[in-house]
């Protein structure tokens, strides 16, 4: 980190006020900087990376919502982060915040989703020490209906993603609802999905 961020940090830190004009005369560095962090601090993101040990961790096992892990635990540092441990000593981490999903015809509002979270965690892990970016990873979605009877829609596209520096990565994956969760499917759905929609089968 440089030394003017970790000045900023201090200044902070004390509460002192020449964290905008410094002592030493205002620069362009220094107030970018310190917009920068300002802005960390108000979308509660930490200004120094989060390390995996002990003491960042509250242990959450008990409250539930288990991914098959055999232990849970909550950052203190970041409330949007948390630790899964699985049985065979493995180790993931998810941050909540990280993946925004956009529907192509909503591209206004976004929203989370647990298939996208399961589906980007797989192909962006998040591994320690954890940094996390200003902005989130936009993923870009579709909604196909393949059966009149399954209501709204069945099957959902993961198109492509926008990550936080910008870069476009093309994803194209698509998944059909299944009795408990949506499963991944063939390009025969998929191009059935599409003749679907073309002819008016999607709500």
């Amino acid at each position: 980190m440089p030394a003017n961020a970790k000045h900023l940090i201090v200044n902070l830190e004390n509460g002192t006020t020449d964290v905008l004009v410094t002592k030493d005369g205002h620069s362009g560095f220094s107030i970018g900087m310190t917009k920068q962090i300002l802005n960390r601090l108000i979308e509660c993101k930490p200004l120094t990376s989060i390390e995996d040990t002990e003491d960042v961790w509250d242990n959450t096992t008990d409250f539930g919502g288990h991914r098959g892990e055999v232990a849970n635990y909550q950052c203190k540092r970041m409330s949007s982060l948390f630790k899964y441990v699985y049985v065979d000593g493995s180790v993931k981490y998810r941050d909540v915040n990280r993946f925004y999903g956009v529907n192509l015809d909503n591209p206004n509002a976004s929203y989370h989703s647990g298939l996208i979270d399961r589906v980007m965690e797989e192909k962006f892990p998040i591994t320690m020490p954890y940094f996390p970016e200003s902005k989130p990873f936009y993923v870009y979605c579709e909604e196909f209906l393949t059966d009149r009877k399954n209501g709204d829609y069945d099957t959902v596209g993961i198109l492509y993603i926008i990550k936080p520096d910008g870069e476009r990565v093309e994803i194209n994956r698509y998944f059909k609802e299944g009795e408990k969760d949506f499963v991944k499917s063939t390009l025969l759905n998929m191009k059935y999905a599409r003749r679907c929609m073309r002819n008016g089968w999607r709500k």
